[in-house]
Order: structure tokens, then sequence, then C-alpha cells
């Protein structure tokens, strides 16, 4: 998944251990856009065909169209032609024009992934990349190997996103990292009754260009990196919406949280710096 996994249980567990290193290598292979032969690769090459994908993909996309749509679009899976341009404007160190990255923008929306039974089609402009919600799916289904396997509890972070597994009466204490100074913490969480914690921000990864650092993660209703917290972090009981959350808020701002708010209330929890 493009970052390094920790994984934390108690001895005698060693077989859920390795499932879960194994699930996340599939993942991976399936979802990567920077693999040439996965899913998410094989449908941008293929705008406006019908590819057929595994199950994994598949469930993926259709949430993160469902996801998509129920923020207004502050989450957005098919934003990935836009993030290119920005991905470029920082090797070549210049700006993109806003005529291009309107042009891009106009290709990238909830309604440009298709479903049609196991199959998948991107329309012709829009390009797919699901690394805001692919590592939630990846904790989703870390939870399920440890339940089969009787885990009493376990912990898994994976580069921001945290899965805290064990009886939910169980309070968890959680250091939420300082945007400004990674080795130092900024919040400290009791958190209980939610399993995933998620974490988005610009201070690790970043576009730089010229004498700017712009985060990584863009608006995508403006195509712009988004610049208005530091960071967003979400508490919630669902991998896949925790970090697709967290990924909108960061992307869109207050009102992307308001939306949020709206849309899903008590069942998650923002903390923002």
């Amino acid at each position: 998944m493009g970052t390094v996994v920790k994984i934390s249980l108690p001895d005698g567990y060693k077989n859920a251990t390795k499932e879960v290193k194994n699930m996340m290598d599939t993942i991976t292979e399936l979802m990567s856009k920077y693999k040439h032969t996965s899913d998410i690769s094989r449908l941008n090459r293929s705008q406006g065909q019908w590819i057929e994908v595994s199950s994994h993909t598949l469930k993926v996309l259709k949430k993160a169209v469902e996801i998509c749509k129920r923020t207004g679009g502050y989450f957005n899976p098919a934003i990935f032609g836009v993030y290119r341009l920005w991905d470029m404007a920082s090797r070549n160190n210049a700006f993109p024009s806003r005529k291009t990255i309107v042009r891009a923008l106009a290709g990238s929306s909830c309604n440009s992934v298709h479903f049609y039974g196991g199959k998948v089609k991107v329309d012709t402009g829009a390009m797919v990349d699901v690394g805001g919600i692919a590592k939630g799916y990846t904790l989703d289904l870390a939870w399920k190997i440890f339940k089969k396997a009787g885990t009493p509890w376990a912990v898994v972070n994976a580069g921001g996103d945290d899965l805290l597994y064990g009886h939910r009466r169980r309070t968890w204490t959680i250091g939420v990292v300082s945007p400004a100074l990674s080795e130092k913490i900024a919040a400290v969480l009791e958190v209980k009754n939610f399993e995933f914690i998620c974490t988005s921000g610009g201070y690790e990864r970043y576009f730089r260009v010229g004498t700017q650092r712009l985060p990584h993660i863009i608006n995508p209703l403006t195509g712009f990196p988004a610049r208005y917290f530091k960071s967003v972090t979400v508490l919630a009981h669902n991998g896949m919406l925790c970090d697709a959350i967290a990924t909108a808020v960061f992307a869109g701002g207050s009102k992307a949280l308001e939306t949020v708010i709206s849309e899903w209330g008590e069942e998650i929890k923002v903390i923002i710096i």
C-alpha cells in the first residue's frame, strides 16, 4: 500500500499476522496505481471499456462511489487525472494552468465510474485512484482475520490508519502526530467504542513547486491542493468509511466537514488540527 505496516498482537497468533501481511500484499497488487498489472492501472488504460476486476476492487470502487456521492464529491476516486497534473508540476517545478486543471476536472466526477456485474468502466477522460480508501479496506479485512483467529486483541498501524481490535469496552490511548513536528505528539486521545482511526494530512506527502510545499490531497471541487487544515483524524466503526472521510474533510475543509457530520452524525468522530 506504499507505506510501512506495523502489527502488534499477543504471542501465539503468528499465523494471523502472516495472513494479514499476505492479504495486504494482495490488495496492493490489485489496487496500486503504480503497478502496471493492477486492476486500477488496467481501468485507467482502458477508458470507456468494460473491464473485469477482482471482487476486492469491485467492492472498494462501489464503496468509494457511494461515499463520493454522500460527501458531495469531496471524496472522489476519479480525481487521479488532476493529481497527475500536480505531480507533474512538482517534477517540472511549474504550476499547471487553470485551463488544464478545469479540463481535467471536467471528466472527474462521482458518475465517471460505472458497474455491470463484475465489470467496471471508467469514462473517457477520467482516471481512478483508490489510495484514499484502500488502506481502510485492508483494515476491515484484518479485523475479520483477527476475529476468525480468535485473537483477543491486535493493533495495526498502516501509515496513519489504525485498527484497534479488541473488546469495545477497552480504552486505548492514542497519540496524534504533530503536523509541524512529526516526532512530537499534538494530541492524546482516549479511544473507546471505535475500532478504526484514520489521519489525513499534507505534512509527510506533498508536492513542491518553487518555494511552495503543497499537500498531496486535492480538493476535487477546485482541482487545487487542499490547504484548509494541518491534519484531520477520524474515528469510525468501518475502515473504508474512516479512511475516505478523513480524506474528504482534509480535501474540502469546513464545507466538507459540515456535509460529513450531516450524513454520518454520531457514527464518526472528527479531530482537526
